[in-house]
């Protein structure tokens, strides 16, 4: 059996990265990552290793919608935070792209928004979105496919001279 330690190693920057694509804050991420691994650790016996990786985007995706039923406690962080660090054009770009898409990202719904990362970032199949979602393959798959449109709608309305 694996231990707890090397599949830590495996998904923990996996896991970051979902949650912050979710949340699009990082230290909301980082105790969203912690309280996932918390958990797995308090259940360590009863997933099987072939189903660790689903296992953790599932725990991951229902903090934080149980993060956003509690939301009135948190407030909306604002849109143009300045970028304080200093580097080449490129790197500012970069962000500045990043940026556009958390925030255009911000603007599907959660359950959207977790299909899409889920299936573009963590490569997961259509089986183990519909797995860690609660519902069909077939309904993940038009998940992904009408948010992956979505997205491409409101990026282009953001920036039209950059369609296509």
């Amino acid at each position: 059996m694996i231990s707890f330690h090397q599949i830590y190693q495996q998904y923990v920057d996996q896991i970051y990265r979902f949650a912050f694509c979710l949340c699009g804050d990082e230290m909301e991420a980082n105790d969203l990552t912690s309280e996932t691994f918390v958990r797995l650790w308090t259940h360590l016996g009863s997933v099987q290793t072939e189903t660790v990786k689903g296992y953790l985007f599932s725990i991951t995706n229902n903090l934080f919608l149980q993060s956003r039923r509690s939301a009135h406690r948190r407030q909306e962080m604002p849109n143009n935070l300045p970028d304080l660090t200093p580097g080449p054009e490129r790197m500012v770009q970069g962000k500045h792209s990043l940026a556009t898409v958390i925030a255009a990202m911000k603007l599907l719904p959660e359950i959207d928004r977790a299909a899409l990362v889920l299936r573009a970032y963590e490569h997961l199949s259509y089986r183990e979105i519909a797995q860690c979602l609660n519902t069909s393959v077939s309904a993940a798959r038009v998940k992904v496919h009408r948010s992956r449109l979505k997205l491409l709608e409101i990026l282009e309305k953001e920036n039209p001279t950059h369609a296509n």
